[in-house]
């Protein structure tokens, strides 16, 4: 069972609950929650939620029996943060996730964090005004899946329960997916788990790393730029003697990369200037000198992989 927020409740019902931060301009939204849930499995419980930036945390603990008269004892954390909102214009450069479930008997718990950015960026270069060109972002990921663990001794039903942590890590402009990061880690018994990972819908890449994005523009117009980054973590039992718990930890953390390069009509343009609706500096590296990666390249789905030597472009103010 996935536990990003999406799944934890309808999807009207997690729009409604978003805290949406102003003063903001009516094209650049920020937009965060935090969500857990523990109670008797495998019926519908309580949620509580945080909606309070710029750490959006939460926990919450329960015990009692399910409706079999099994007994359970349950605890569920989530957290996401934007460290650095209160220091605009620098205020998306560090995104952190993590969040955690455990179980003990006939109980569930679940966590879910979820952040989304919209902005609209405009970049412009002398001469350049109403001309097509190429902008590419980068973006380092970091982090842990601690795992789904699940222990139990019911020989003849060992799939009783389950484990599940999941995370996403999204890039679009407009209607376009540019950059598409998952990993899922399935425990439903305690000898077998699986764990899936997928960059841009191609399975068994590292979801880990330094990426490039490029993305499409008119040079003076703005286009739209969106970041959703959610995880979750579930925990659930049927039996007395079923234990199970799963964690995420990307706290180390999204970091934005700031402007690889801009190009037009296959020229790289060196003379630029880059605004957007939140003020936000999308060409400035928030990457810490200690994370650079060595300089490799991978092409794949439309995705670079490339080290920060040749990361960042000047910019021109």
């Amino acid at each position: 069972m996935k536990t990003t927020l999406e799944t934890m409740m309808p999807r009207a019902a997690l729009l409604a609950t978003l805290t949406f931060l102003s003063p903001v301009p009516a094209d650049a939204t920020l937009s965060a929650n935090t969500e857990v849930s523990v109670g008797p499995c495998c019926g519908v419980n309580p949620i509580i939620n945080d909606a309070t930036p710029p750490t959006w945390s939460v926990t919450t603990s329960g015990s009692g029996t399910n409706s079999s008269g099994v007994p359970f004892s349950a605890i569920a954390s989530a957290l996401a943060e934007v460290p650095l909102l209160a220091a605009p214009p620098s205020a998306y450069g560090i995104l952190k996730l993590s969040g955690t479930a455990t179980n003990t008997g006939g109980g569930s718990a679940g966590a879910g964090s979820i952040i989304i950015i919209n902005d609209t960026p405009t970049l412009t270069s002398p001469g350049l005004s109403g001309q097509p060109g190429v902008v590419t972002f980068g973006v380092l990921l970091t982090g842990t899946v601690a795992g789904s663990t699940k222990t139990d001794n019911n020989v003849a039903n060992p799939f009783d329960g389950s484990a599940e942590t999941n995370w996403q890590y999204l890039i679009m402009s407009g209607t376009t997916t540019l950059l598409q990061l998952n990993l899922d880690d399935i425990q439903r018994s305690a000898t077998s788990s699986t764990i899936n990972t997928q960059v841009n819908g191609v399975q068994g890449v590292d979801p880990y790393g330094f990426f490039t994005i490029p993305v499409p523009f008119t040079f003076g117009s703005g286009f739209d730029f969106s970041v959703q980054f959610n995880g979750g973590a579930s925990a659930n039992g049927v039996r007395d003697f079923s234990q199970e718990a799963s964690s995420l930890d990307l706290t180390k953390s999204v970091y934005w990369g700031g402007i690889v390069s801009v190009t037009s009509s296959g020229q790289t343009i060196t003379n630029y200037q880059l605004t957007s609706a939140s003020g936000f500096a999308w060409d400035q590296s928030f990457v810490p000198t200690s994370s650079v990666p060595e300089p490799t390249t991978l092409a794949l789905a439309g995705i670079v992989l490339v080290g920060l030597g040749v990361a960042r472009r000047r910019r021109v103010h």
